[in-house]
């Protein structure tokens, strides 16, 4: 960038530059923060039971705003059970 003179500006005139730590990028779900959560059943047990152990853990974990929330398959096998299919 120049000033009314031509020269040039130098950056830290302008801005303060520092080193953070993140994430390299935040997953999001209709806007919100969300954490990806990928598995299978363990031999011997439905994908159904399978679903009800994730959701009742995270019940118990996480904090009271957490919310769940099925895509794909299990989004299909949700509301196929609960007669919304």
């Amino acid at each position: 960038m120049r000033n009314n003179d031509g020269d040039m500006v130098p950056l830290s005139a302008l801005v303060t530059a520092r080193n953070i730590s993140g994430p390299e990028y935040t997953n999001r779900f209709n806007l919100y923060r969300a954490a990806q959560v990928i598995g299978g059943a363990a031999p011997g047990y439905s994908s159904g039971q399978a679903m009800a152990a994730l959701e009742e853990v995270a019940k118990e974990v996480a904090c009271r705003t957490f919310t769940t929330w099925h895509i794909g398959t299990m989004m299909t096998s949700s509301m196929t059970s609960q007669g919304e299919g």
